[in-house]
């Protein structure tokens, strides 16, 4: 896990000791080594985290064993002892780092060697012949890839602070903020918060010559990679499951450094402790890291359960309200954008911990409950499709839903159909919706989404939804706050379950069986009978996970908003009916409102502003 910049095109003396400047702000993602090398045609530099192989041999810029390529690389490629062993006879490895990997792999077989990794991955790659440079980011985008063309030179970045200090005005894009209070959609097109500075897509290739644009391509579409693999019963395919969790979990475990999970009370990660445990990796050696709310919010029970059962040293820290507040400008900074919601805000104090314990790498659950329709309106969806189709086992399903979910059966049938008119919107996770557009001075109409956006159609709406969240919408959304929040302390986070081949398995299943008994993700549920405590296995998907709503009520957040609220500045940004607002947070004063998020848009986009916008500066 690194940090990473490049100029290409206009070199000069000036542009190595800038590179410095710029290398510097993202040293946080890599504190052990910087280089920079200079070239007659480009600068990059390299921030890193030693992880894989840790001399110095293993630093980057890294050249192939031809000379022809240079390559900066932000990831990990966790089969690069696999593709290592293809390579041997026809590639001279001089160390053992994946980094090298990655570079034999592209001498030997260019682009097509995408095809060979699994992985988290951003890099660029400098072709010394032809001078082109080629820019890749992993399939579901766990590594961010950022690049600006100011009069000419291409700059690229891990973090768009870097590209901004080469000289790039940190000026907001209107249409992306407008798209976000409107539609609470973000992160999923190439432009970003930031006119002129654009990201690489996730499993996207793209080529550029004396700083233009020459070619851009996707080399992965997950829609295109749903399997038609049958499987003869629901056992069959759940041993398939949990087979698919304990590899990618084994072989995320690959490091040589410390490693530890990110633990919470939800079966997304008991799970990935239970994989854990089936490959021998739990125990006192390790460390499970948690975050709870004190008394507002706590999944401490659950937590508890799942480390006691496997044996792991747990540590539990506490966010409160008074650390938002001290945090939630620096944590803007390491965003460069929105803040997705309390929840990321309280991933500060589980990074700290560990740091101060040592640890250098984490594993985190994100995943299944994409994949495998962990939400209650992929719950909802699913009901509705049966019964759109008139499915005679929609009442059995109706009458598990009620059960697990607490609700009357006489009122699942209106709650799953609803879903289908709040398809075209942005719900939360469980059915509500996001926005308030009577607050907006923008019209939806206004709006014209980015010819970027990538749209993969399954032919099936459940799993539609399943993919847009995956490639779309959610995870490489997801995955900025969780890159960021943790790099900021030089901490590497994994995720196993993003692993394209398990992915592609939970995509492929049978929608009945993401709800066996009425349970979301039930066929995991199913797969881990036996290996993880039932009061974890089977305790229900909690939508809330942090005390954000009410938070936002309580006092000292009343106090801010409201100023907020009043400030002349927030009055100017030209988005909003001031008066719509407030009539709308007094509303949600009164209790009126089941989901804060329009309350927090208002947050990010005043703080953001007052990093970013405001200032023009990225000190």
């Amino acid at each position: 896990m690194c940090g990473f910049a490049g100029i290409f095109g206009g070199i000069s003396r000036d542009k190595e000791q800038l590179m410095g400047k710029m290398i510097s702000l993202v040293q946080h993602r890599g504190p052990d080594a910087i280089n920079i090398k200079i070239n007659e045609d480009s600068v990059l530099a390299h921030a890193r985290l030693k992880i894989q192989d840790l001399s110095n041999d293993a630093n980057q810029p890294f050249v192939s064993e031809s000379g022809n390529f240079e390559i900066i690389f932000n990831g990990e490629i966790y089969n690069f002892l696999e593709i290592r062993e293809k390579l041997r006879g026809v590639y001279n490895f001089k160390t053992k780092s994946d980094t090298e990997v990655l570079v034999a792999a592209w001498q030997h077989w260019g682009e097509n060697c995408l095809q060979h990794l699994k992985g988290m991955f951003a890099f660029c790659v400098f072709d010394k012949r032809t001078k082109i440079v080629t820019l890749v980011r992993d399939r579901f985008g766990q590594k961010p890839l950022y690049f600006s063309q100011p009069d000419g030179i291409l700059v690229v970045a891990s973090e768009i602070k870097v590209i901004l200090c080469y000289g790039v005005v940190a000026s907001a894009e209107p249409k992306v903020w407008s798209r976000y209070l409107l539609t609470g959609k973000y992160d999923d097109t190439r432009d970003t918060y930031f006119r002129n500075i654009k990201q690489v897509m996730p499993g996207e290739i793209l080529k550029f010559s004396n700083g233009d644009l020459i070619s851009r391509k996707y080399y992965y579409s997950l829609a295109e990679n749903i399997s038609s693999q049958v499987f003869a019963n629901i056992d069959e395919a759940s041993e398939c499951v949990r087979e698919t969790m304990t590899r990618v979990c084994d072989m995320h475990m690959r490091s040589d450094v410390p490693v530890g999970v990110m633990l919470s009370g939800g079966l997304d990660s008991a799970s990935m402790l239970a994989s854990l445990h089936l490959k021998n990796h739990t125990g006192k050696n390790l460390s499970s890291f948690s975050v709870d709310f004190g008394e507002a919010l706590s999944e401490r029970v659950w937590i508890e359960a799942a480390a006691d059962a496997y044996s792991v040293q747990s540590e539990i820290t506490t966010f409160d309200i008074t650390a938002f507040f001290q945090s939630i400008k620096p944590m803007m900074w390491h965003l460069e954008g929105p803040i997705g919601g309390l929840m990321n805000c309280a991933l500060i104090p589980v990074m700290e911990a560990a740091k101060n314990s040592g640890v250098k790498v984490l594993l985190d659950g994100t995943g299944p409950d994409e994949a495998f329709g962990g939400y209650r309106n992929h719950h909802n969806l699913f009901i509705a499709t049966l019964l759109k189709k008139g499915d005679p086992t929609s009442s059995r399903h109706i009458q598990n839903y009620a059960r697990v979910w607490g609700v009357p059966v006489n009122i699942v049938e209106s709650l799953a159909l609803k879903e289908f008119d709040n398809l075209k919107m942005n719900t939360a996770i469980d059915g509500t919706l996001s926005t308030q557009l009577e607050c907006m001075k923008l019209h939806p109409d206004d709006i014209a989404i980015s010819e970027s956006d990538k749209m993969e159609s399954t032919g099936d709406l459940l799993k539609d939804a399943l993919v847009d969240y995956i490639s779309g919408s959610k995870i490489f959304r997801n995955t900025r706050f969780i890159d960021r929040l943790s790099m900021a302390y030089g901490i590497e986070i994994r995720f196993p379950f993003l692993e394209h081949d398990f992915i592609e398995l939970g995509v492929s299943l049978p929608n009945e069986w993401y709800f066996l008994d009425g349970y979301t993700k039930g066929i995991i549920r199913h797969a881990f009978k036996g290996q993880m405590p039932d009061e974890v296995r089977l305790a229900k998907k909690r939508s809330i996970q942090a005390p954000q709503g009410e938070w936002l009520r309580s006092a000292p957040f009343r106090e801010y908003i409201w100023d907020m609220l009043n400030s002349t500045k927030f009055a100017q940004r030209g988005y909003f009916d001031i008066n719509k607002c407030k009539e709308k947070y007094q509303s949600f004063l009164d209790g009126n409102f089941d989901n804060s998020f329009f309350v927090w848009q208002w947050i990010n986009l005043e703080e953001w502003h007052s990093v970013f916008g405001d200032t023009n500066s990225v000190s």
